[in-house]
């Protein structure tokens, strides 16, 4: 992990105290949403795999920032690829 993502990932951390938890359900819709808006079909065993781990370092609650920090990598990651395939 770089510094900056380490950063970030602190910086949300510190803050998590304020902010309320997001069920299974909205986090599920909160990252598979923005990638149906751009036209990026997901399976769902894919995305239960990130809730899961997001319980991990929620230590069993999500939190929105490191749900907002995973769609942003899945959505990083997409572009990097469909770039790639471009060339």
């Amino acid at each position: 992990m770089g510094l900056v993502t380490c950063l970030l990932f602190r910086r949300c951390w510190i803050q998590t105290y304020r902010i309320s938890r997001l069920k299974e359900k909205l986090a599920y819709d909160c990252i598979v949403n923005p990638l149906y808006k751009l036209g990026i079909k997901t399976n769902q065993k894919f995305i239960q795999t990130i809730i899961d781990e997001l319980k991990v370092i929620g230590e069993g609650l999500i939190y929105p920032p490191y749900c907002k920090l995973s769609v942003q990598s899945c959505l990083k990651s997409l572009k990097d690829k469909i770039q790639i395939k471009k060339l």
